[in-house]
């Protein structure tokens, strides 16, 4: 616990014997035990439902920044084929152009 007390030999004889004197003033210790034996039972149930609810909590948690990612992933990707497609226009239009001019350039040659 790393704890530290800063007394001396006489502070430390006196905390002994108050915590001596505290013990032996509880009686029927055997039947505290019992009468909470089921508290903690309790106690210790709930513990464990707790740390599953935790650990299923973690693993929605998981879930849902690796379907956050593949969204993000996905939009990124959504973003270039956009802009291989408006750039696949833009070359087919220039190639049309080019393809007219070529055109209407035998034409007027053949003409």
């Amino acid at each position: 616990m790393g704890a530290e007390l800063d007394l001396d030999a006489t502070q430390i004889g006196n905390l002994a014997e108050d915590i001596n004197n505290a013990i032996s003033g509880v009686v029927n210790v055997d039947q505290i035990l019992a009468d909470t034996a089921e508290d903690l039972s309790t106690a210790m149930d709930l513990r464990a439902r707790a740390q599953t609810v935790r650990d299923d909590a973690q693993a929605q948690l998981d879930g849902a920044e690796e379907v956050t990612k593949a969204l993000s992933d996905a939009e990124e990707s959504q973003d270039a084929a956009d802009l291989a497609v408006t750039n696949t226009r833009t070359d087919i239009d220039t190639a049309r152009k080019d393809l007219a001019q070529v055109i209407s350039g035998k034409y007027s040659k053949n003409n």
